[in-house]
């Protein structure tokens, strides 16, 4: 228990080495199955199920972004590295794989949702059916149904004018909105602390009428005053 170190006593094990592949093979008395490959892969299988493997696949990383790529969009040259990863699996129960680079573990359920955990405390949540939920540091979280939407939404850049469709809900910050989204039409919706509802009505008419309503108070101030009383009336 806590700083004491337990010796097992030793183990008998049999090794096997392939002639061809040289992959070797290990197997324990306590029914632990171990197969080292030459690449540096590791697969181990216990005797309740579990499979824990670990295994280097190639990552591409960006060598540096020159000006002209930035303005072309073209990609510049990468390099390939081999990445650590641990993947744990067992029959019944949700498939862990976790990146030692990017410190980050993907959860793999049997309904195809996946839950994507960062060390930094940020969660994005992929459910089977459609939709994205991202869930920052503080809190906050941002859902979307748009299921070509991008993995990479930055929740501090988040707009809810610039990304219709998406909800921003937020209860420990010092904003009065605990929820807001924008639909397709440019209407925003918001919901405050006191329970308060708010909603801005976005029309290409609104802005037609301002600027008749700029022009003075006579017949156009007039005619704008009526047609703004109509839309308001057709919105309510």
């Amino acid at each position: 228990m806590g700083d004491q170190t337990t010796d097992p006593g030793p183990v008998l094990a049999f090794r096997a080495t392939d002639p061809v592949s040289q992959t070797v093979v290990i197997t324990r008395e306590d029914k632990v199955m171990s197969v080292l490959d030459r690449d540096g892969t590791v697969i181990i299988d216990h005797a309740d199920g579990t499979r824990i493997t670990t295994l280097y696949q190639e990552r591409e990383a960006l060598s540096g972004w020159s000006q002209e790529h930035i303005n072309t969009g073209e990609r510049c040259s990468s390099v390939c590295h081999k990445e650590k990863v641990v993947m744990v699996e067992r029959l019944g129960f949700a498939t862990v794989t976790m990146y030692g680079e990017g410190r980050s573990c993907n959860v793999f359920f049997g309904d195809g949702s996946v839950v994507t955990a960062t060390c930094d405390g940020a969660y994005q949540v992929y459910p089977s059916s459609v939709g994205l939920l991202f869930i920052n540091q503080d809190g906050s979280c941002v859902y979307t149904s748009d299921p070509e939407h991008s993995p990479t939404l930055s929740l501090a850049s988040w707009s809810p004018r610039e990304q219709p469709g998406s909800y921003r809900m937020n209860h420990t910050s010092t904003s009065d909105t605990l929820c807001e989204v924008t639909d397709h039409h440019g209407n925003l919706f918001q919901v405050m602390k006191d329970g308060q509802a708010s909603v801005e009505i976005s029309s290409p008419l609104d802005s037609r009428v301002e600027e008749e309503e700029e022009g003075g108070g006579g017949r156009g101030g007039r005619a704008a005053r009526r047609e703004r009383a109509g839309q308001a009336s057709y919105w309510t």
